[in-house]
């Protein structure tokens, strides 16, 4: 073989070649009614779409969420609701908070005036005498009585609080100021020789009032309150101790008015 064959064949030999390679790589033709065959291994298989629900189906479905969403704004405004009542408690509470601080300070207020009226009520002492007490007080009024001449009744001996106070009245209206006061300090001189001066204090008021006869007539009359108690009792105290008398007196006036 010479060399020009031999260069003819090699060349047809490739060309041979050549058309046996593009053959194998080329996409093979799809048959009709045949299944494609995928391009490459990695490629998913395609997932078919589901199927439609039936219209009376996608209705109940329509109608149960509708419920739900309905049960959820009902839910939604009662949270709404409870917030808005939340808030107006807390305002009531408030409001309620200013006002029982403000009855606070105007009972405070009508508490420390009406000790400055009325004064403060005062324990009886656990260790005083029985003559200090009612029963030992009016005796002592009784003996007193019978020594100095005075005609008088005691009505009443409070003791409600310390120190006990003895009310009274004289059976006539004294018009003579200085026969009056006479007559009491001779009174209250035979009360006092119950008790050693040292060892009693007391305080005596008298006046003017009017008094009922059985009859409905009315009559002018000399009364009195007299307080007894131990001497130094009212050390540190004295001021305290006759407002509370004074207002113990008005009491007893007020509730034996005619």
């Amino acid at each position: 073989m010479n060399a020009p064959t031999a260069g003819l064949l090699g060349a047809l030999f490739g060309a041979a070649l050549t058309a046996t390679a593009f053959l194998l790589l080329a996409p093979t033709p799809a048959v009709p009614g045949d299944r494609a065959t995928p391009a490459t291994a990695d490629r998913a298989p395609d997932t078919p779409p589901a199927p439609a629900l039936p219209a009376a189906d996608l209705a109940a479905e329509n109608a149960l969420l509708k419920a739900r969403l309905a049960k959820v704004e009902a839910q939604v405004d009662q949270v709404v609701a409870g917030v808005d009542q939340l808030s107006a408690l807390k305002a009531q509470r408030a409001t309620l908070a200013a006002e029982l601080e403000a009855a606070k300070a105007t009972a405070a207020q009508e508490a420390e005036a009406r000790r400055d009226t009325e004064g403060e009520p005062l324990p009886f002492p656990a260790d005083l005498p029985a003559e200090f007490r009612q029963e030992g007080l009016r005796a002592a009024l009784a003996q007193a009585l019978a020594d100095s001449g005075l005609d008088a009744t005691v009505d009443a001996v409070d003791c409600s609080e310390f120190p006990c106070i003895a009310y009274g009245h004289a059976q006539r209206a004294w018009d003579d100021r200085e026969a009056l006061d006479a007559a009491f300090r001779d009174f209250t001189g035979a009360l006092g020789r119950r008790w050693p001066e040292a060892d009693h204090q007391h305080h005596t008021s008298v006046w003017a009032g009017k008094g009922t006869l059985s009859d409905g007539s009315t009559v002018k009359r000399t009364s009195f309150g007299l307080a007894v108690y131990p001497k130094g009792f009212a050390d540190g105290q004295a001021g305290d101790l006759r407002k509370r008398l004074r207002f113990r007196q008005q009491q007893y006036n007020e509730a034996t008015a005619d």
